[in-house]
């Protein structure tokens, strides 16, 4: 058994491609949005609060981020886990800092690994979702 292992995680360079699709798809859908591009362990590598944006909406989606890529699915899967259950939600949300359950958060999975997360904030549940995947669709090692 080694005493070191070797992960994979989103280069520097295509978390700047993958944000400036969010941008670029938020703008055409005329929003202003939040977008961070995380690392695999949910730290940010790129943080864009385009023009308009909410100062508020930057926490958000890096909580976005966070969450789904450390649970390593969308955040819009967590209503779904939960089903109802009120009391487990809010053992969750209560319990891991940065937990955040909104939709727009979307794991980055290359080979069957997650090397990143992109999360964003700005708009309604489907516009959120629908600029991470812009950003994600910016990937071309997928």
């Amino acid at each position: 058994m080694s005493d070191t292992w070797t992960q994979k995680s989103l280069s520097a360079t295509a978390a700047l491609r993958m944000a400036s699709a969010a941008v670029e798809a938020a703008t055409t859908m005329g929003l202003s949005a939040s977008i961070v591009v995380s690392d695999q362990a949910g730290t940010p590598k790129v943080t864009v609060r385009m023009d308009g944006a909410s100062p508020m909406t930057v926490q958000v989606a890096s909580d976005k981020a966070f969450t789904a890529a450390c649970a390593q699915m969308p955040t819009a899967m967590w209503s779904s886990v939960f089903s109802g259950d009120v009391f487990a939600a809010h053992k969750f949300a209560s319990s891991i800092d940065r937990f955040c359950t909104m939709p727009g958060g979307i794991p980055v999975n290359v080979d069957g690994v997650v090397v990143g997360a992109i999360g964003v904030s700005g708009g309604d549940d489907d516009q959120d979702v629908a600029i991470a995947t812009a950003g994600i669709a910016a990937l071309t090692s997928l």
